[in-house]
C-alpha cells in the first residue's frame, strides 16, 4: 500500500534575525497524527534536494526539517541527505528508510535531478512514508502540470513525466482573494491548465494523502476545472476526492 502525502508546506521553519531556525509543524489538520499513524519506525529520514549542487541550503533545510520533525513528536535518529555529495546505494538507503521527503524548490531542476538518480525506479515498490512538500509534490503525479511560478517562465514548459506514484495534481501555495497585476498573470495561466487538467489548490498547512485506493484531503482546498476555481473543503475538516 501507498503512504504518499502531498503537502504545499509543511511549516518547518521561521526566521528570527535573518537567521532560518526550525519550529514545531502546526497539526491543525492532523498531519503529525496521520503521519505517525503510517509509520513503521522512526530510525532513518532520508531528505531527497531539488538543487543537487546548492549544498549550503541543502544542508540547512535538511537540518531544519529533521529538526522540525522531532520537534513534533517524532524521534528520528539518522538523517540522510542526497544530493550530488551522495555516493552510497540510493536503492538500499531508501529501502532502509522510515520516510523520504521531496523537498520544494524549482520544480522541473527538481524532476531533472530525480531523472539522473534514477528515483523514478527505486521508488516505484517503495510502501513506506514519502511526503512532498510544494515541487516534491508536484513531481510524485504521472504527469506533472505545473503552472509558472514567475512571470519569466510563462510560455515555457508545463508538462512533464513524473515520478509516476500518484494521478493527483496539485497547486501548492494557492492565494485567495485579490491578486496583484503579476499574480492575475500567473493564474491566467493556471486556468489555461485548467481547461485541460484538473488540479487540486492548497494552502499552505493543507494536504492531500493517497494510498493507492483512496485520496483525502485535509484543510483548505479548492479544484481548478474548466476554468471554474471551486472550495471542497475547509480548515481542519477533511473530504474524500475521487480523481
Amino acid at each position: 500500500m501507498k503512504k504518499i502525502f502531498l503537502t504545499s508546506k509543511l511549516g518547518c521553519e521561521e526566521k528570527i534575525n535573518n537567521k532560518v531556525i526550525s519550529k514545531p509543524i502546526d497539526n491543525v489538520n492532523g498531519i503529525i497524527n496521520n503521519i505517525k499513524e503510517k509509520l513503521i519506525k522512526e530510525d532513518n529520514f532520508v531528505f531527497i534536494t531539488s538543487s543537487p549542487k546548492d549544498y549550503e541550503n541543502n544542508d540547512l533545510y535538511a537540518k531544519v526539517t529533521f529538526e522540525s520533525f522531532n520537534k513534533s513528536g517524532f524521534n528520528f535518529k539518522n538523517l540522510i541527505i542526497i544530493d550530488n555529495r551522495y555516493k552510497g546505494n540510493l536503492k538500499e538507503t531508501i529501502n532502509d528508510s522510515d520516510v523520504v521527503l521531496l523537498a520544494g524548490g524549482h520544480t522541473l531542476t527538481e524532476m531533472q535531478y530525480f531523472e539522473e538518480i534514477n528515483l523514478r525506479d527505486i521508488l516505484k515498490d517503495y510502501n513506506k512514508v514519502i511526503i512532498g512538500q510544494s515541487a516534491g509534490s508536484l513531481n510524485l503525479a504521472e504527469m506533472v502540470v505545473c503552472s509558472p511560478e514567475f512571470i519569466e517562465e510563462i510560455g515555457s514548459s508545463y508538462i512533464w513525466k513524473g515520478l509516476s506514484l500518484t494521478d493527483i495534481n496539485i497547486e501548492p501555495h494557492f492565494i485567495t482573494g485579490k491578486l496583484k497585476e503579476e499574480e492575475l498573470l500567473l493564474r491566467e495561466e493556471l486556468l489555461k491548465l485548467s481547461e485541460k487538467y484538473l488540479l487540486y489548490a492548497l494552502v499552505d498547512g493543507s494536504y492531500i494523502y493517497d494510498n493507492g485506493s483512496s485520496q483525502t484531503l485535509y484543510g483548505e482546498g479548492y479544484t481548478i476545472y474548466k476554468r471554474e476555481i471551486k472550495k471542497i473543503c475547509n480548515k481542519e475538516r477533511y473530504i474524500e476526492i475521487n480523481n
